[in-house]
């Protein structure tokens, strides 16, 4: 599935990240705007939507909403599927808020939204070379990735045999069970908390794991405040299928916060700093 395997280091380039996302619109509800117009929204827009490491979301959507067509609810779709391109994209897609209302604020979320955009896999792979996929063929599911280079690093090579072995053994449930246990997903940091300083958020099986951007946090705002804010942040991580459990730490991973479910309705929240 887009977004489990990357085996490049180059970024992506322009070109390919602008057809990407044309290829989610062409193949969604809001494929009648056409080819043409969408190159030129993105054209126009260009240094807004991609800015750094991020591609945002929202100067397309804003863009969009010109258009005598436009339905929000048939823009969802592509938005969220190239949401789920992330690790192909090499870039941090930031959701539109209208997204994040809904609860579209990291890869898991997003694929729930993205079912009426299905975009070809050797289409979506011309566009981005780096894209690794799982090909189903007959009863017997392969894991293939598409790489330029003729050789790749013992240690990758261990991973793609291991990724191999779990899904003919177990099926998609074997691959997806060792996908959402060990692959470090990007969480959306404007989504965890709007008081919180962040500088990266990223999810692992059932815990969301948020790295504070400045330590000043920690002498702003006094203790009861922290956990209240710790609280709010870990009931937003909470939308997101699975989740049952957050943490805040500093750059050197040594944990400031945590928040879990406990064994009645309300999280045990503590506070370490």
């Amino acid at each position: 599935m887009p977004g489990d395997i990357n085996v490049e280091s180059s970024r992506v380039s322009r070109e390919s990240v602008m057809e990407a996302i044309v290829l989610a619109f062409m193949h969604s509800p809001y494929s009648k705007l056409g080819r043409p117009a969408l190159k030129d929204i993105l054209e126009t827009n260009w240094d807004k939507i991609s800015v750094g490491d991020a591609l945002k979301l929202q100067p397309i959507l804003d863009a969009l909403k010109a258009e005598p067509a436009f339905k929000l609810e048939t823009v969802v779709p592509p938005l969220a599927r190239i949401k789920t391109w992330e690790a192909f994209l090499k870039l941090r897609v930031e959701m539109p808020r209208e997204l994040m209302g809904k609860g579209i604020i990291d890869v898991s979320s997003a694929e729930r939204f993205a079912a009426e955009c299905r975009v070809p896999e050797n289409l979506l792979v011309r566009a981005l070379p780096g894209a690794a996929s799982v090909k189903r063929e007959g009863s017997r599911t392969s894991v293939t990735v598409h790489r330029p280079d003729a050789e790749e690093g013992s240690g990758k090579k261990l991973v793609a045999g291991l990724l191999v072995a779990m899904v003919l053994a177990g099926g998609a449930g074997g691959f997806m069970w060792w996908r959402v246990r060990h692959t470090a997903v990007p969480v959306d940091i404007n989504a965890v908390s709007e008081h919180i300083p962040l500088s990266t958020a990223t999810r692992q099986g059932n815990e969301v794991v948020a790295t504070l951007a400045n330590r000043m946090w920690l002498e702003a705002f006094p203790k009861d405040a922290r956990i209240t804010q710790v609280t709010a942040a870990f009931e937003r991580v909470r939308k997101l299928d699975g989740v049952t459990s957050f943490k805040l730490v500093d750059s050197n991973g040594t944990v400031l916060a945590e928040a879990a479910l406990g064994k009645g309705t309300a999280p045990t929240v503590q506070v370490h700093r």
